[in-house]
């Protein structure tokens, strides 16, 4: 009884900090050295390189980087962000509340394999419910297992437990490799600790590493691979709450949809590029812009057609001014970057004459 009320009382202690590192080991850095992986917006393939987006190393942890959702919060190595299952499920349940029957579900006495795994499981069917029904219909998932196939328009990740210890997901890969993110830690192909490039022949032994050897369930995700896919969504102590404004996602089958005559997007990271996807109801003129400071930003646009050729460009110095002759009923995409880099809100003009 005095050792459940201790940690009972540790895990508010830790809540008060202002983060959620309630978990013992949740999901501990285990020193060694990793590259970064970068998706390529498109589930096939997966490349180390440099700019993992320092910008979202610590805005995911493990679930963030499986259902690919991250923190706008600035993280850093002393507070990064650790999104926990359940907690988009707008249940009139606090925050707080959830990470402490998180804690007690792992920690707690009589805490077994199955029971952690269902309770991860049935918080995380919470949070695509809803994110199913207030964001879109590609929040889909399903129980699967490890040899199944993955339809085409899905992804396979992994929920692997201990008891006493913690939760941790694995994401796969088309190419058969799978990857994964402890806590603040960059994405990394590499087990644990056997540091072993993870794929399909040894997922099985690799996600029981790390004292996550009480069991593990498979799923596929309708949820697309793009990492800069927000939601507005969750608890409202929440940092991932509704600070975001972005909806664009990196690859015109992403695309926004526009209406009316502006539209709001952010650059949420270094190099975020935005789509949008334009029907015109008029055969007309158009001038398409954007309203940033033009001393201190430079933004870029690109027009392409429904067969993604290129229509007008404007990479001068400033906000991009385009005119271009739309015709009603056609498809047109807008690509718009920012050449500084910047991490920004900004809008999109689009009017016809």
């Amino acid at each position: 009884m005095k050792e459940t009320f201790l940690r009972i009382t540790v895990a508010l202690v830790f809540l008060v900090m202002g983060y959620a590192v309630v978990l013992a080991n949740d999901e501990e850095r285990t020193g060694v050295s990793r590259s970064p992986v970068v998706i390529d917006r498109a589930y096939s393939t997966y490349t180390y390189t440099s700019p993992y987006r320092n910008e979202l190393q610590y805005k995911m942890n493990c679930y963030g980087y499986a259902i690919h959702v991250y923190s706008r919060d600035t993280g850093n190595l002393s507070s990064p962000y650790k999104q926990q299952p359940g907690e988009f499920a707008v249940d009139n349940q606090t925050y707080q509340n959830l990470i402490l029957e998180q804690y007690l579900a792992i920690h707690g006495t009589g805490a077994t394999g199955t029971g952690i795994l269902d309770y991860i499981e049935g918080r995380m069917f919470a949070d695509f419910q809803t994110l199913n029904a207030n964001t879109g219909t590609e929040w889909v998932i399903q129980a699967t297992t490890v040899n199944a196939s993955t339809p085409p328009g899905y992804r396979k990740i992994a929920l692997t437990v201990g008891v006493g210890h913690d939760y941790h997901f694995y994401f796969r890969h088309n190419d058969g490799t799978w990857s994964h993110k402890t806590g603040e830690d960059p994405v990394t192909t590499l087990s644990i600790d056997t540091n072993v490039t993870i794929t399909d022949n040894n997922i099985s032994t690799c996600v029981a590493e790390g004292n996550y050897d009480d069991g593990v369930r498979y799923y596929l995700i309708g949820k697309s691979a793009i990492s800069d896919y927000p939601h507005s969504d969750g608890h409202s102590s929440l940092k991932t709450s509704t600070v975001f404004s972005d909806r664009a996602g990196d690859t015109i089958t992403k695309a926004t949809q526009l209406s009316g005559s502006s539209c709001f997007g952010r650059f949420d990271y270094a190099m975020d590029t935005d789509y949008f996807e334009l029907i015109p109801t008029t055969t007309a003129t158009y001038h398409i812009t954007t309203s940033l400071t033009s001393g201190t930003y430079d933004t870029d646009i690109v027009v392409f057609n429904s067969n993604n050729a290129v229509l007008a460009s404007d990479y001068s110095v400033g906000n991009a001014d385009i005119y271009i002759t739309l015709s009603a009923g056609q498809k047109y995409y807008i690509k718009v970057m920012d050449a500084n880099h910047s991490i920004v809100d900004y809008t999109l003009l689009y009017t016809h004459y």
